[in-house]
């Protein structure tokens, strides 16, 4: 273990080392609370179509394939829907144990070397990082969707299906065009809500709950 840690910071390898070290510092800020996991997202959307003048010149013309291949990187990696950090940390770390690897195995004794070793590590570390991702796509998939709902709900009005509390449940029924929908609710603090009356959704609870608010009759 000393000694892979030796090789780590040997002078092919430091550059690369040196970034998954401030990646490591990252996490733990994010873990400590100092940083946000999204600290580096951009608000944009990679579909975004862009409107040109067809008289492009060359030099237009290459800026534009060049923006459309990365973009189509960027969604290759499942940026959108993955955290930008969470690609770049998995990207970085799966190139890092590519790169003191290869080192490794094949004794790299120069510069030249260590040069051609990194392409090929990083084209294999695209498709390695793609594939990792690919549970983490899922997970924020269904998060995203989840606050959508969220966002959704938040606001409606609808009838209450039977008594609640601020500590007993209750049910609701929402009337959004021709579909109903039914959600286990809890009312504001002192407050009593009975079979009827009419009521707001002002905030979700937890996974299986909303708190509302009773509407002036």
């Amino acid at each position: 273990m000393v000694e892979l840690l030796t090789f780590a910071v040997h002078p092919y390898n430091i550059l690369f080392t040196g970034v998954l070290a401030i990646i490591l510092l990252y996490w733990l800020s994010v873990i400590v609370g100092v940083l946000d996991l999204n600290v580096l997202d951009i608000d944009a959307d990679l579909d975004t179509e862009v409107d040109l003048d067809a008289d492009l010149d060359v030099e237009g013309d290459a800026d534009l394939e060049a923006g459309g291949a990365l973009r189509g990187l960027l969604q290759f990696l499942f940026v959108g829907e993955v955290p930008l950090t969470l690609v770049l940390s998995a990207f970085c770390l799966v190139l890092w144990i590519g790169v003191v690897s290869t080192n490794w195995a094949l004794g790299t004794s120069s510069w030249k070397m260590a040069a051609l070793i990194v392409l090929p590590n990083l084209l294999i570390s695209f498709f390695v990082t793609r594939i990792a991702l690919i549970p983490f796509r899922a997970l924020f998939r269904r998060l995203n969707a989840e606050d959508q709902q969220v966002k959704d709900v938040l606001g409606l009005e609808g009838i209450m299906l039977s008594a609640a509390d601020d500590v007993r449940l209750g049910q609701m029924e929402i009337q959004e065009k021709n579909s109903f929908l039914r959600l286990n609710v809890l009312a504001e603090s002192n407050q009593q809500l009975k079979k009827g009356h009419r009521v707001r959704v002002i905030q979700k609870l937890d996974a299986h709950s909303y708190q509302v608010e009773k509407l002036e009759e």
